[in-house]
């Protein structure tokens, strides 16, 4: 759960600072805030994660790498939530699942650190390669595991 309050913060701070009030992609919500959809999205995921709505997160996931492909977090929000039901249940059937949505927000996340050096996208690269680290660290994968680590402290320090 602190995971995903950390996720939700800095996906939400480090969003698109050229927000206009009269595009319809925005969303002013309560405290006159202006959301666009992907932040919008974003957050659904989150709140889908944090009730265990696996489904629907799922869905919400396919919406964001949909629309932004480019973005790290459709499939980063979607790997935390096998992560989550792997680490839950005691279960390793979603290890193929994890593993190729893990792959795909490092593989996009760098990409995108190459044009847009965000918070945002150092955050999401950090955190991904600190979850393929500790999944690495319970395969018994030792040496990845301690490459990922310090690929992850590196994006996150």
């Amino acid at each position: 759960m602190k995971n995903t309050l950390i996720i939700l913060i800095a996906l939400t701070a480090c969003g698109s600072s050229a927000a206009r009030s009269d595009d319809p992609a925005f969303r002013v919500r309560a405290g006159g805030l202006l959301l666009s959809d992907r932040e919008t999205l974003v957050q659904q995921g989150i709140a889908q994660l944090h009730r265990g709505a696996f489904d629907s997160l799922f869905a919400t996931s396919a919406i964001l790498r949909e629309r932004y492909p480019e973005d790290p977090a459709g499939p980063f929000i979607a790997a935390d939530a096998y992560n989550t039901m792997m680490r839950d249940y005691r279960v390793r059937r979603f290890e193929a699942q994890f593993d190729s949505l893990i792959d795909l927000t490092v593989k996009i996340a760098r990409r995108s650190l190459k044009h847009h050096p965000t918070a945002e996208n150092y955050f999401v690269l950090g955190s991904a390669e600190g979850y393929r680290c500790l999944h690495w660290f319970r395969r018994g994968r030792w040496l990845k595991a301690v490459n990922a680590a310090a690929t992850s402290l590196d994006n996150l320090h």
